[in-house]
């Protein structure tokens, strides 16, 4: 039996919140697609770079998350937040999850982000 959405949802933030990158990952298939700043990220090599670099320089473990908002209808889920790292100040994220069999097939992700002095 695959995850319910709330599930996968519930453990992709978690694992993002500790730095957990195999976590994160779990969550994941070679069919997944990320839009991001930097462009269509396509595959799990690909957008397990992207969280490598989001969990190493910007968003390390002990980030201080802050849940805006969560709406889920069907297999789709949104979520805006906030956070303090370290080294960033994440004025605001916004990310939309298409959730099948137990892994995000479609993610998007966008944030308002100021580097710290």
């Amino acid at each position: 039996m695959s995850k319910s959405v709330v599930d996968v949802l519930s453990h992709h933030m978690n694992c993002v919140a500790r730095g957990d990158l195999p976590g994160i990952m779990e969550n994941y298939s070679e069919a997944s697609v990320l839009f991001s700043p930097d462009g269509v990220l396509k595959g799990k090599t690909l957008i397990e770079q992207f969280f490598t670099a989001l969990t190493t320089s910007m968003m390390p473990s002990g980030t201080k998350l802050l849940p805006v908002r969560q709406d889920i209808s069907g297999d789709t889920a949104f979520l805006m937040w906030q956070a303090e790292s370290p080294t960033m100040h994440f004025h605001m994220g916004a990310e939309t999850f298409v959730i099948r069999d137990g892994k995000i097939l479609t993610h998007s992700f966008a944030a308002a982000i100021e580097r710290k002095a």
